[in-house]
């Protein structure tokens, strides 16, 4: 049920390096949205329309329906294209789309966005290049100390939020289904005494797992 996600303002989920309550992504404003449309159709003479590809699985093409029914509330159109995998990656590395959907920033060290992110990179799929994005990554690369860290990747998570470089849809729930004797699968402190990243997506340590009888 897609009203059961928790809706996403950014990269970083809870738990995650970065993560910021309230990144100052746009809210929802269909009026806004309907003032933008008709200056669009000023300026261009032609009613807005873009193709949205998407992996063709149900829960995702749900997701775009979903996304259709929004946009067309303000007077828009949206056409879902449905591909396999395989092609949605080549498309999205050949920057061969209009709106494309993509699963990705499981979690962990955010240094793994890198790749995703910096300018130039191949799998930088929309080919933004922002430099102050750019020096950050670097910066979070170099920086040995936590707090700081902390810090840089939640203005990387703000520069996200201001530019509207992506448009975030949800973050994903995982869960591990346990017998009651199997204990600290999640919750044993990492050296140092930091908390485990709470997600799946990455993997988890059983390092402080253990069974009792």
């Amino acid at each position: 049920n897609l009203d059961q996600l928790p809706r996403a303002n950014g990269p970083f989920g809870p738990g995650s390096v970065g993560y910021l309550e309230d990144t100052g992504f746009p809210e929802h404003d269909t009026d806004k949205a309907k003032d933008l449309l008709a200056q669009y159709e000023e300026e261009t003479g032609e009613p807005l329309e873009f193709t949205f590809t998407v992996q063709n699985t149900p829960d995702v093409v749900a997701s775009a329906q979903l996304v259709q029914s929004q946009v067309a509330k303000v007077g828009a159109r949206v056409n879902i294209d449905p591909v396999e995998q395989a092609t949605l990656i080549n498309l999205a590395i050949a920057g061969d789309f209009q709106a494309l959907s993509f699963r990705n920033h499981p979690g962990g060290d955010p240094d793994l966005q890198y790749i995703w992110w910096h300018g130039g990179s191949i799998t930088n799929f929309n080919k933004f290049d922002d430099p102050e994005i750019n020096a950050l990554l670097d910066e979070g690369r170099a920086e040995p100390d936590p707090a700081r860290r902390q810090v840089i990747y939640e203005d990387i998570n703000r520069e996200f939020a201001k530019e509207v470089y992506n448009i975030w849809l949800n973050w994903t729930v995982w869960a591990i289904g346990t017998a009651t004797n199997v204990h600290g699968i999640m919750d044993t402190p990492l050296p140092g005494g930091q908390e485990p990243f709470p997600g799946l997506a990455v993997g988890h340590s059983l390092a402080g797992t253990w069974i009792s009888d």
